[in-house]
């Protein structure tokens, strides 16, 4: 071999070596990977179709999921566990051959449920669950940290009676139900609201009662709506009947999803 050629494939070596000391190692994940188990979540009115897909051409972002067609705007999520594992996830939408991206929020966990990556998808369409890592490793919240539900992880408040901080450990709801609102005591029967913008997003409300004998979250009839009827403009809540004094929270679903 020539001097000149020999020089060549050592300059290449040499090269090959150095990028593979510069890149740093990251965790790949592949659609239905540990980092984002199960299935999308959505409401039972929109039809969804599963797409699988192999590769997305999105440098930064690894595809975490197989892809969703749904047929009209809804609220879409899915469970994400490499929230807890150092990973960044975000939904994005498929137009002309490019993914774009949507407006993401990572929606902390409730006792034993997991993180989930949800979006207001604005049209129908594909959408399809990515993710980048984090170096740091940090997450902004870990799942050990809400064992509480404070006013810090609320918006809102009852029309009546005592709030206070819910102990997710010594009243513990099911798991496929989330909480949104503090818990509030009441001292005799009344109609007990609170804010629900979710119910204009595909998310079902339950106003529940603690049991002390049960230790359990019975459910009680509720209604959503506006607080003033025909006024679109007002605030739109949860309502109940309640019949005894005791402790009450709002609940809620995605209709048709994991229940």
């Amino acid at each position: 071999m020539k001097r000149r050629n020999k020089n060549k494939l050592f300059a290449v070596l040499l090269a090959l070596a150095m990028v593979a000391i510069i890149v740093p190692t990251t965790v790949l994940a592949t659609p239905g990977s540990i980092l984002a188990g199960g299935t999308w979540h959505y409401p039972k009115e929109v039809t969804g179709t599963e797409v699988v897909l192999k590769y997305a051409n999105v440098r930064w972002l690894q595809l975490i999921t197989n892809g969703i067609k749904i047929d009209q705007p809804t609220t879409l999520c899915h469970d994400f566990k490499g929230a807890t594992l150092g990973w960044e996830g975000e939904i994005r939408r498929l137009r002309h051959g490019r993914w774009i991206e949507v407006e993401s929020t990572l929606i902390p966990p409730v006792g034993d449920e997991m993180y989930q990556v949800c979006v207001d998808a604005p049209i129908a369409g594909t959408y399809a669950l990515f993710g980048y890592y984090n170096a740091s490793g940090e997450v902004s919240q870990t799942p050990e940290a809400f064992t509480t539900i404070s006013g810090n992880s609320t918006e809102g408040h009852w029309n009546t009676g005592k709030e206070f901080d819910i102990d997710l450990k010594a009243m513990p709801a099911e798991t496929w139900l989330r909480f949104f609102s503090r818990g509030v005591e009441i001292e005799y029967p009344s109609t007990i609201c609170y804010p629900f913008e979710r119910g204009l997003q595909g998310w079902a409300a339950e106003i529940r009662m603690w049991n002390p004998e049960t230790d359990k979250w019975s459910k009680l009839e509720t209604t959503t709506g506006f607080e003033t009827e025909g006024n679109n403009e007002s605030p739109y809540q949860a309502c109940a009947q309640t019949y005894f004094a005791g402790k009450y929270a709002l609940f809620g679903y995605l209709d048709g999803s994991s229940k």
